[in-house]
């Protein structure tokens, strides 16, 4: 019994030390360490450096991406409050995408994105960037919350459980322990001839929880306007 409580302590003394936290900062310099002292720059590159176990912190200041982060799962995503940490897009064209974390179904992604604001510079009908937010696809397990998403043309957070696109039939996947909350989204949901998009975007859940958030979708001139949640 005793060798058997040691290696487990062991193991989780292991994994926690392999779970390192990196910075980036408007300030920093992709050629840095990604330490405090010395920053990442941008989220894509952070994204593509980190591994499970890490998290990415996001000092307070205003941000520009230029193309979609890919978050992989295990690293969660932090910011130092909504208020001043903010991550501006201007990744423009159809369908485009600010932050996607996306697996095939059934993967556990165990992490979070908090703190933030995410601002996909719609201004008007004529003048827009991005398309969409964050898109979650075939993960489990992860957490958005404490977050402000913004101005984004089509929709401002997806959750899919299925990663099947207009199935004809229940693909039989369904992503579980999927929270969303204390989020406030505006300005993220159009309206057009076809169909009308959500805000927030769920399919191919069970049991995921939602509360606490604000929704407002007002901003936009007459039939414009999307839903505040909508089936994905």
């Amino acid at each position: 019994m005793k060798k058997i409580l040691l290696s487990t302590v062991l193991l989780v003394i292991t994994m926690l030390c392999f779970a390192t936290t990196y910075y980036i900062s408007p300030i920093g310099n992709n050629a840095n360490a990604g330490t405090a002292a010395s920053p990442w720059k941008t989220l894509v590159y952070a994204c593509q450096t980190t591994t499970a176990g890490d998290i990415i912190h996001v000092t307070a200041g205003t941000y520009t991406e230029t193309a979609v982060a890919s978050l992989k799962a295990g690293v969660s995503l932090e910011g130092e409050g909504a208020a001043t940490t903010v991550i501006k897009s201007s990744i423009a064209g159809d369908w485009s995408v600010l932050l996607v974390l996306e697996s095939p179904a059934n993967t556990n992604g165990n992490q979070s994105i908090s703190g933030i604001t995410f601002d996909g510079q719609y201004v008007s009908e004529t003048s827009y960037k991005t398309w969409w937010g964050i898109h979650v696809s075939g993960r489990s397990n992860v957490t958005i919350r404490d977050c402000i998403v913004k101005n984004f043309y089509d929709r401002g957070v997806n959750f899919d459980g299925n990663t099947v696109w207009n199935p004809l039939v229940d693909p039989g996947n369904y992503a579980t322990g999927n929270k969303f909350y204390n989020n406030s989204l505006l300005n993220t949901a159009r309206c057009t001839n076809n169909y009308g998009a959500g805000q927030l975007n769920i399919g191919g859940q069970n049991g995921m929880e939602i509360y606490g958030n604000t929704m407002r979708q007002d901003q936009r001139p007459n039939f414009k306007n999307g839903w505040p949640i909508k089936y994905w």
